[in-house]
């Protein structure tokens, strides 16, 4: 298998180089080969990537990911709440009607149970025949 390996662009310290190898392109750093002849012809499969760059890419990977993941757990968590905020909506009024029916009924509890102060009360008294009389 012959490598034909021509170079397509260059930056300082890093050349992009293209061989017969699947096609690919792959960075190589020219800066730290060392110029005897068995390390001069570099199979475009190894590939030699800066710190600069590796940290470019990652800030970029970083920028890009964090959006998508920040966009994407917010619409989860929405999805997830709207059903409890629905709920819980739902329970504060049933609570409120409940309060209000409750009060109602401790009202018409307490009823019988009032007291006159100053008038005597009769054992099987009863009240009603005893105010109309």
């Amino acid at each position: 298998m012959t490598t034909d390996v021509q170079p397509i662009t260059s930056t300082p310290g890093c050349t992009v180089i293209t061989g017969s190898m699947h096609g690919q392109t792959s960075p190589i750093d020219t800066a730290s080969s060392p110029g005897n002849a068995k390390h001069d012809a570099i199979p475009p499969h190894f590939i030699t990537i800066s710190s600069e760059d590796i940290q470019r890419i990652a800030d970029a990977v970083k920028a890009t990911l964090g959006d998508e993941i920040k966009g994407l757990v917010e619409n989860e968590v929405t999805k997830a709440v709207q059903p409890l905020v629905a709920k819980i909506n739902h329970l504060e009024e049933e609570n409120r009607s409940l309060f209000f029916k409750l009060d109602d009924l401790e009202q018409y509890g307490r009823r019988p149970m009032v007291r006159v102060s100053g008038i005597p009360e009769y054992y099987r008294e009863n009240c009603d025949d005893t105010s109309k009389g």
